[in-house]
């Protein structure tokens, strides 16, 4: 199957609760994550693993903006406006400092056993991770995790996969 194939394929095919919930469950036990100073989530959409109850937790927390054609993260504070793709986003732009112990969580359409992922086909998040030493954590439904996923030298693998 090709790239477009499995992003039809599973189009529409949302994330349950318990999924997001068994997902985050097993996040919060993670070595990596209890270590973490800052954490780069996402705003989910339907067919992505909620991290939403991750905004307010007690470490530093930013969600990517689209600006120039261009991903980047700001730290979040709350206050949310629409922005590119109709996703959600920081209203405020606060750089984020990316050091050591910072990790990313990672939306995907899809993962492969080994990490690589499928992405909608705008490679933001290939763009922005390529060449950053950023702890990359997958956060998937099973469902989602697909043998023999078709990837390219230059799509983004996940260092960690975690699915329910």
């Amino acid at each position: 199957m090709t790239k477009e194939e499995i992003r039809l394929m599973l189009r529409g095919r949302k994330v349950s609760r318990a999924c997001s919930e068994t997902v985050l469950g097993k996040l919060m036990t993670n070595e990596r994550f209890i270590n973490a100073s800052t954490i780069l989530l996402y705003y989910p959409l339907d067919d992505e693993v909620d991290v939403r109850p991750l905004l307010n937790c007690t470490k530093k927390t930013a969600l990517p903006y689209i600006e120039k054609g261009k991903m980047e993260f700001s730290l979040y504070t709350g206050d949310l406006v629409k922005g590119a793709f109709g996703v959600m986003e920081c209203r405020n732009r606060i750089p984020v400092h990316l050091d050591e112990t910072c990790i990313a969580l990672i939306p995907a359409v899809a993962f492969s056993p080994e990490g690589y992922r499928l992405g909608r086909g705008k490679g933001f998040y290939d763009r922005f991770m390529k060449g950053k030493d950023i702890y990359k954590i997958g956060l998937i439904a099973k469902d989602r995790l697909i043998e023999g996923l078709p990837y390219e030298e230059h799509d983004l693998k996940a260092d960690e996969i975690i699915t329910d």
